[in-house]
């Protein structure tokens, strides 16, 4: 979510990278100074030192910062000597800084290489190196791909990450491969990750020694008539299980079963939704023991559940005098989107949406006070958004953005704890599979701006599955790592307007 001055929020897709800049190797400038200096300062060549400063007060009050102890700071000049001595005039700058996801416990020394590669060292506040990181980048048949390579020393596991660059400029991971070790360093498992026949979808597994295969994930297409079904057995850090189940076809008719239990029993979350294409402009779909009708005309839609007044959102014809819910841009785009979506969901998006702008790039944003969003044709993209309009329904011009759900304080604490669990279980190289939604520096929204996304991918998840192979990773690790996180969000969307 990317709250600015212009009170936009939430960016769905991942940065795009040109590809023919991809694979031009970079300048090399050599390091000639050799001077600590704020990153801000630096131009080229450059060694950056962002170790905290002491703690002082100003007229806003207490800044603090901590400096690292001076036998720690020896270490890390000498890890920094030892770099600049290894990779030479590959060398394009030095930083040391606090670690994003981990900014209070630990630190990275990164070396960024010509041909956008890098080779990275991470320590704790005592100099204890807790894992190495290497990028390399390479061509081949006018495909560009990238590889990651990580030790973690905390946990004993390496990991190797494949990624390639995708012809609209994304880099997308094809396959990765986790090694876990005890400490007599013999293998208790690899955990292999590979791309599914379902576009968006992975399939995942642990693999032992002895041979046996555990399936975490598996997706594919049934033979007959094309069918999509992903599902998923899982279990998060603390044994809390997520099971999941969506069937899918071309014609509109789907089917989902997401349920999470902690390791007691406890069911957490139990969805059961279906939803039906019964005409052009006619579908059913259904949540529990709960139906709906839902029939769409050019200036209304009409909900009506069995026993209750019908639901009625007025679509705005676009004049200056029109009143409803107001369609830009791709309006026949966004009107054949809305047939997508469950009842639940569309009153929602009419509850706390004025306008949806149907866009022909992947630019999805939320203005919360505008109370819009702009989204391509894409029901995950949608809901996303949706789910943020729901957490933002209360921002306005007088008040500004307002989060709803994202300031639960219980919510905070579930997924803090779930996010601590997860960073001391895995490195940076699955970190950053998550980091839109770990980030705890260098987010664009702030400590709690991970977690306000978690709230509409979320939402997105309740009633969708990406069909985008760049967001894919993210689905999988949020899905198996934040189920209690994802529960108790669940509780608070579908109970918004208590």
């Amino acid at each position: 979510m990317n709250i600015q001055s212009v009170n936009t929020v939430s960016k769905t897709f991942a940065p795009r990278i040109n590809k023919q800049v991809a694979q031009q190797p970079k300048k090399v400038a050599g390091l000639t100074n050799d001077i600590f200096q704020r990153s801000c300062e630096v131009t080229n060549p450059i060694k950056t030192y962002n170790a905290p400063a002491p703690s002082f007060t100003g007229a806003f009050g207490t800044w603090t910062y901590r400096r690292l102890p001076s036998s720690t700071q020896a270490v890390i000049d000498k890890a920094y000597e030892n770099m600049k001595q290894k990779y030479g005039k590959d060398v394009e700058s030095i930083t040391f800084d606090a670690d994003e996801f981990s900014p209070k416990n630990e630190y990275r020394l990164k070396a960024t290489l010509k041909g956008d590669e890098s080779h990275s060292e991470f320590y704790d506040e005592k100099a204890n190196k807790l894992g190495e990181e290497d990028v390399t980048m390479y061509s081949k048949k006018g495909n560009v791909y990238k590889i990651v390579k990580n030790i973690d020393y905390r946990n004993n596991t390496t990991t190797k990450v494949r990624s390639e660059l995708d012809n609209f400029g994304r880099m997308v991971v094809t396959d990765e491969v986790r090694i876990v070790r005890d400490k007599n360093n013999k293998v208790i498992r690899k955990e292999m990750m590979t791309h599914s026949p379902v576009t968006g979808a992975y399939d995942q597994k642990y693999v032992y020694p002895n041979g046996t295969e555990e399936v975490i994930s598996t997706a594919r297409k049934t033979k007959e008539n094309g069918k999509e079904i992903i599902q998923k057995d899982m279990k998060s850090l603390d044994g809390t299980r997520t099971q999941y189940k969506l069937e899918q076809d071309n014609k509109g008719n789907k089917s989902l079963k997401y349920k999470i239990t902690d390791k007691n029993g406890n069911v957490l979350m139990n969805l059961n939704k279906t939803m039906q294409k019964l005409s052009e402009n006619k579908v059913r779909s259904t949540n529990g023991d709960k139906s709906y009708d839902v029939t769409f005309e050019e200036n209304k839609i009409t909900i009506e559940e069995k026993g209750k007044e019908p639901t009625e959102i007025k679509i705005s014809d676009g004049s200056m005098f029109s009143k409803g819910l107001n369609i830009e841009g791709n309006r026949s785009e966004m009107l054949d989107l809305m047939k997508k979506l469950p009842a639940e969901q569309l009153i929602a998006l009419g509850d706390t949406v004025k306008t949806l702008n149907g866009l022909s790039k992947d630019e999805c944003m939320m203005y919360p006070t505008k109370k819009q969003i702009d989204t391509i044709n894409d029901v995950f993209s949608v809901l996303h958004e949706t789910g943020h309009a729901i957490d933002y329904r209360h921002s306005n011009m007088v008040m500004g953005n307002v989060a709803d759900i994202g300031s639960d304080y219980n919510l905070r604490r579930i997924y803090t704890q779930e996010r601590e669990n997860f960073d001391a279980a895995y490195p940076n190289a699955q970190r950053n599979h998550v980091g839109y939604f770990i980030k705890q520096a260098n987010h664009y929204d702030g400590k709690w701006g991970g977690l306000s996304e978690v709230i509409a991918e979320t939402n997105a998840l309740r009633d969708s599955y990406t069909t985008e192979m760049s967001l894919a990773p993210r689905v999988q690790y949020l899905q198996q790592h934040y189920p209690r996180t994802i529960a108790y969000i669940n509780g608070r969307l579908e109970n918004y307007k208590g």
